[in-house]
């Protein structure tokens, strides 16, 4: 509002006379408004209960989160994943045996414009007789990528059929689990998830958060060993699954780590990131297609498993339904599954290991299993899937026209 006024010399810079200050009547106005516009503000919003009360200090009281167990009787109902923590049951995991006579059916390898195939190993196996009936390589190892998480998913099933877990066990997100890179859900710190809503999220979304979550769960049930546990137990599970040839480093099936601060053993360390120290793996997850496609086959022997690896699309929501953006929408990257006859199981690519899957079919009581390794891009791995199974299928007998008679035949009785 007040104003310097003066004239100088720039010779000598020096003031010839001295300087005036003049008062700005004009600032001083709309100051003076200003303040009386506050004022009439404050007062209204007082008068009519605008500004925020006084804090009043109320006692807390304990929230109580409750997942309801859903059992039909007092034992406890085995299909929803109910069996009582005191009653427990052995592990029933027995090494599973293929046998091969040579190949049964002809299937032409796909190639490229150079003559060069684009996929790396196949093989194709019946899963009621425990048979090979097509392989292509199918002993030579090669990184599995996501299909990592077919041992995840197997390893939480087998502990909820023991009894050890339930399906409606709810899990707190950790602060690491959110940081995993890839395919996601977008968990946060804060929300609980059950079980079963994380088997949801790997096998329809192939969500690397979910997976480093659930493995870190199970890590803690024995030894609070957190995710290190975790995959050292998938280890075990692989071992008396018989899968020589398999070896896990993480969880979720990401590509190894460039960097540690800190090794753990067993091929995993310790990563610093953003202040939190992430386990990771320090090389790829391996296996074959036979011996994935053994971890196929004991996934079959759990039906309700099938259910979550069938998954084509859905709402992934948390255990209370809190989630602040809403629910995730679950989009399988695995097309063929839309199929009548296709019911899962994995997928998974990385720069090394390529388009890969395990999938299964059941057409009138008979399943088969794929395995694709390596192959260079998600078409012709869906195309070459569909192709394994149709082969095999009309071979045997049973086309897909056989299906879609049966759905019309049920639908006219019903």
């Amino acid at each position: 509002m007040l104003r310097r006024t003066g004239q100088y010399d720039l010779d000598n810079r020096k003031v010839r006379r001295s300087p005036e200050y003049k008062f700005r009547w004009g600032r001083a106005v709309l100051l003076l408004f200003a303040v009386v516009v506050v004022v009439i503000v404050v007062l209204g919003l007082k008068s009519s209960g605008g500004i925020v009360p006084k804090f009043v200090v109320q006692p807390e009281e304990p929230e109580e989160f409750v997942i309801p167990r859903k059992a039909s009787n007092a034992i406890g109902d085995a299909e929803i994943g109910y069996i009582p923590r005191e009653t427990p049951k052995p592990l029933k995991i027995e090494p599973i045996k293929f046998t091969y006579d040579g190949d049964r059916i002809e299937i032409k390898i796909p190639k490229d414009h150079k003559g060069e195939p684009t996929i790396g190993q196949s093989c194709l196996v019946d899963y009621d007789n425990k048979k090979i009936i097509w392989s292509y390589r199918g002993h030579e190892e090669g990184q599995i990528a996501s299909m990592t998480k077919m041992m995840l998913l197997y390893t939480a099933f087998a502990l909820v059929d023991s009894g050890v877990i339930c399906l409606f066990d709810t899990v707190a997100v950790s602060d690491e689990a959110p940081l995993m890179g890839g395919s996601q859900v977008y968990i946060d710190r804060g929300e609980r998830y059950t079980v079963s809503q994380l088997l949801s999220a790997i096998a329809g979304s192939s969500a690397n958060d979910a997976a480093y979550l659930l493995s870190q769960y199970l890590g803690d049930l024995e030894d609070s060993s957190g995710v290190y546990g975790g995959i050292r137990l998938m280890n075990s599970f692989a071992a008396r699954l018989g899968l020589g040839k398999t070896q896990f480093y993480n969880a979720h099936g990401l590509p190894p780590a460039r960097s540690w601060t800190k090794e753990l053993g067993d091929g995993v360390a310790i990563q610093r990131y953003k202040q939190r120290d992430l386990v990771v793996a320090m090389e790829a997850n391996y296996s074959t297609p036979i011996e994935m496609a053994k971890l196929g086959a004991a996934i079959c022997e759990y039906p309700r498993l099938l259910r979550y690896t069938n998954i084509g699309s859905g709402d992934f929501w948390d255990a209370d339904s809190s989630r602040i953006f809403g629910p995730h929408k679950i989009n399988n990257h695995f097309r063929p599954i839309r199929r009548l006859d296709v019911d899962g199981i994995k997928t998974g690519y990385t720069r090394g290991a390529g388009f890969c899957v395990t999938a299964t079919a059941e057409r009138a009581g008979r399943r088969l299993i794929a395995v694709v390794f390596g192959a260079t891009t998600q078409q012709i791995r869906d195309k070459f899937v569909v192709d394994l199974f149709e082969t095999a299928f009309d071979s045997l007998g049973i086309p897909m026209e056989s299906i879609l008679e049966s759905d019309h035949t049920a639908e006219a009785d019903s």
